[in-house]
């Protein structure tokens, strides 16, 4: 399972989410049907628990829950490994050297 960010677009009509349409998949990553939902802190601490005690944790669980995110399901055996390969590294330094279009 994966998580696209929260949709800075996204709102609230008579009790149902509208987003964006997401992005059409990547041919490495194939996606099951996605679902817009919203993490409530305690799902999002629990989805992040490898996370917790780094520095950075309160800041990810509280903007990974201060929207609706588009819910992933990842449908294949590496899944995991080529999403983080397709969305880059996580390091802002390394990032600005491995994946440079990116910070352009």
């Amino acid at each position: 399972m994966g998580f696209m960010a929260p949709c800075p677009a996204a709102r609230h009509i008579s009790g149902v989410v509208e987003c964006p349409t997401p992005p059409p998949p990547h041919p490495a990553t194939p996606l099951c049907p996605t679902r817009v939902t919203q993490l409530t802190r305690y799902r999002a601490e629990e989805f992040y628990a490898e996370h917790e005690g780094k520095p950075f944790f309160p800041n990810l669980v509280a903007f990974i829950t201060s929207g609706p995110v588009y819910a992933l399901v990842l449908a294949k055996p590496s899944a995991i490994a080529d999403w983080r390969k397709l969305m880059g590294p996580t390091n802002v330094l390394k990032a600005r050297v491995e994946a440079p279009r990116r910070w352009a």
